[in-house]
């Protein structure tokens, strides 16, 4: 009888798969009810809805009601998100029985009761992305025989910058982890054809999953299957963005127009513009070339060493785009979150410097804007903005320099 106990307990035993997600559905259905909370009894001013969830609404709006992204929609992004958004607009519009079709205005969003509603239909999406890239992070890390994959792929689920992300921010910056981690894993798992289709996808969706195509090169075993499957992946690409170039091309490549003084940008080129007379913005173009050319050096130096490669390496091309991209915002930093995560359960000189790429990243969104809207003449308080940046761009580099010379990755 007691055996017979002991057994059923055994299989109501949650995995450890199961235990992250449990956890994390807890974790940030504590701080979605707290933000509610707070925004209704605490500071009732606090700004529910921000820029970029209006502009989510009034996309997936559109297309629900025929429109076509750029052409009918101002749309600055990549042209299959509007149709993310979408299904999850219509959900808010069926349960607040608000239908109305009029696409909403920055003074007026709050009275449209769908709207207020998809503000936490966005957010409980971005937490399903999360732990599933959490998830994905640890069967990684599982195939890997990392003993630490249960804590590294808990920790990256629940840091506190992901809470604030999600819960106070919104940010469709969330879903960028899954779209980087799901094709490596793709990869790592030999299944190359749906890790192409997966960056396609995530590419149409979020522009940065495009710095994943020198993995082909190197996962593929022969030249035969480099040629192919590289054709396969611009093809891809072509189709999803060519109909909506030729719907309206000027439309389409204003997007592209990156302007480095932008409020929403943080980076380090639009902190520069803010401290320079000189006007920098003219050679936005140079920063993005440059851009260009390292992670293709990068990656060619990472293809001739495909034989001792690790997919840790990725992050160096995912850190490389966030130096000098004219259009950076701190919020890309989770790019290259989970790496940082699993670079800090090693016992090597990574954990030091990805410890502080972390600190100093979750801090740099407000330095940054300090700096470049000119917020204080504290010189002190200015003195460590500047020091938070510059240890952010000295961690990185650092990262950048010592992964592909550790002579044997301590993976824990």
């Amino acid at each position: 009888m007691e055996n017979k106990k002991s057994n059923e307990l055994r299989k109501i035993k949650m995995s450890k798969i199961q235990k992250i997600i449990f956890i994390s559905c807890i974790i940030y259905s504590i701080t979605l009810v707290f933000h509610a909370l707070y925004v209704s009894y605490i500071d009732s001013t606090y700004q529910v809805i921000i820029a970029d969830q209006l502009a989510f609404y009034n996309r997936g709006k559109g297309v629900l009601y025929g429109l076509l992204p750029y052409r009918d929609i101002p749309t600055n992004a990549a042209p299959l998100s509007p149709y993310l958004w979408a299904p999850l607009v219509l959900i808010s519009m069926i349960i607040t029985n608000d239908y109305s079709s009029d696409l909403l205005k920055s003074l007026n969003f709050t009275d449209s009761a769908s709207m207020m509603f998809s503000s936490y239909i966005f957010r409980t999406f971005f937490v399903i992305c999360l732990i599933a890239a959490a998830v994905v992070l640890y069967k990684l890390l599982e195939m890997k025989e990392n003993k630490h994959s249960f804590w590294i792929s808990l920790t990256f689920a629940i840091n506190p910058f992901f809470l604030y992300l999600v819960s106070f921010w919104g940010s469709d910056e969330s879903i960028l982890p899954l779209l980087i981690l799901l094709p490596i894993y793709l990869f790592e798992k030999k299944k190359n054809y749906l890790a192409i289709l997966v960056i396609i996808l995530g590419t149409g969706l979020k522009y940065m999953p495009i710095f994943l195509a020198p993995l082909i090169w190197i996962y593929s075993e022969n030249w035969k299957q480099r040629i192919i499957q590289s054709f396969l992946l611009i093809l891809g690409i072509l189709m999803v963005y060519a109909p909506f170039y030729f719907i309206s091309p000027e439309d389409f490549l204003r997007q592209f127009d990156n302007e480095i003084g932008h409020m929403g940008n943080q980076g380090l080129i639009t902190i520069l513009q803010a401290s320079l007379s000189f006007n920098i913005d003219d050679f936005s173009f140079v920063f993005t070339i440059t851009t260009a050319v390292l992670i293709g050096i990068s990656s060619f130096l990472l293809f001739l060493r495909r034989k001792k490669w690790s997919y840790e390496y990725t992050t160096i091309s995912l850190m490389l785009f966030l130096i000098f991209y004219p259009k950076m915002q701190y919020s890309y930093v989770v790019l290259v979150f989970p790496f940082l995560f699993i670079f800090i359960f090693q016992r090597n000189s990574l954990r030091w410097f990805s410890l502080l790429m972390l600190i100093t990243g979750v801090a740099g969104s407000g330095v940054s804007t300090m700096l470049i809207e000119k917020t204080t003449e504290n010189l002190v308080a200015l003195s460590l903005a500047w020091l938070v940046i510059l240890l952010f761009y000295f961690s990185m580099f650092a990262i950048i320099i010592a992964l592909p010379i550790q002579k044997k990755l301590n993976l824990g």
